[in-house]
């Protein structure tokens, strides 16, 4: 039995040492922490996703996208809140 399947780590070996590092510290996070922190990784995810949506779209809010970029990270992040529990009780139903 291997741990690791050795076409993964054929494709890995391919990455520089930044991504490589970046990518192991997030596997172990997810790997000793994923069930316990599931909420702080939806709400996360789903507030940067929404702050870098609402900085991208600078050209059509103009000035004001920090401030644009900002509210919608906040809001996307409060509804992600309540979100977790559903991908919570999602995943034990379909488990």
């Amino acid at each position: 039995m291997e741990l690791i399947s050795p076409d993964i780590l054929a494709e890995a070996r391919g990455l520089s040492w930044p991504l490589s590092v970046i990518g192991t510290l997030i596997g172990v996070l997810l790997w000793l922490f994923g069930w316990r922190w599931h909420r702080f990784w939806v709400v996360f995810i789903t507030t940067s996703t929404a702050g870098l949506i609402g900085i991208s779209g600078h050209a059509v809010m103009g000035p004001r996208m920090l401030a644009a970029g900002v509210l919608l990270a906040v809001a996307a992040g409060m509804m992600a809140m309540d979100l977790s529990r559903f991908f919570a009780f999602g995943t034990a139903g379909i488990t």
